[in-house]
């Protein structure tokens, strides 16, 4: 089972019998998904005799079942000869984090720094996201909010929370043109538990129109 956000990763490499030696160049850890797709890669580095180790991210890398390979090349001349030796593990991401009506392109609004009271809400979901059908360890045990680098306390209504926000007590009068919100959730795997986290930068519109009348006159 892996959790987190690397994996570190050690492998031999080694010339085979009558073979050439091994290009140290081309080892390399590869990720696929359940269908054989790769997701990603990073090179190993040699440490000592025919040992290669190295760390992949695997923030790419979605919940369930996940394929680790180890390929390596020899130093032939012309086709250079591969081999590689794979393991099949499942990644736990975490729980699911799914925002409500905001995304990177959202714009939201400040409105009038005089007046007291919420201006927006965050609303966001947390769900289990199960390894299998029946995965008690999936369920959802902690849920973080943050505004601004500020953690703050949503409202929780089953998988839902909400979150109102006030800019005043947030940043007083200090101009601002976007907000960064940062949700982290827990799950209950053991005996490390994985922890999921989204975060989105929005930007805020604290202008509003400008309204002059026109007609009538002043004093008419």
């Amino acid at each position: 089972m892996l959790v987190g956000s690397s994996l570190d990763v050690e492998c031999e490499a080694k010339q085979r019998s009558r073979g050439t030696a091994v290009d140290v160049s081309s080892v390399k850890v590869q990720l696929f998904d359940s269908g054989g797709k790769p997701i990603d890669e990073a090179p190993l580095t040699a440490q000592g005799v025919d040992t290669f180790k190295g760390s992949v991210s695997l923030a790419k890398v979605p919940t369930g079942p996940v394929r680790v390979r180890c390929a390596a090349k020899d130093t032939t001349t012309g086709t250079a000869l591969g081999n590689f030796a794979e393991l099949d593990t499942y990644y736990d991401g975490g729980p699911t984090i799914t925002f409500e009506g905001l995304d990177e392109k959202s714009i939201v609004p400040r409105g009038n720094d005089k007046v007291d009271g919420p201006e927006f809400t965050i609303k966001f979901k947390v769900d289990p996201a199960p390894l299998a059908a029946n995965d008690p360890s999936a369920a959802v045990t902690n849920v973080t909010l943050s505004v601004r680098d500020t953690l703050v306390e949503p409202v929780k209504d089953g998988n839902a929370y909400s979150y109102a926000v006030d800019f005043k007590p947030l940043v007083g009068t200090t101009p601002i043109e976007e907000l960064k919100i940062l949700v982290t959730a827990t799950n209950s795997r053991a005996p490390t538990a994985a922890v999921a986290s989204k975060q989105l930068v929005v930007k805020v519109d604290s202008k509003p129109p400008v309204i002059v009348v026109t007609t009538p006159g002043d004093g008419t």
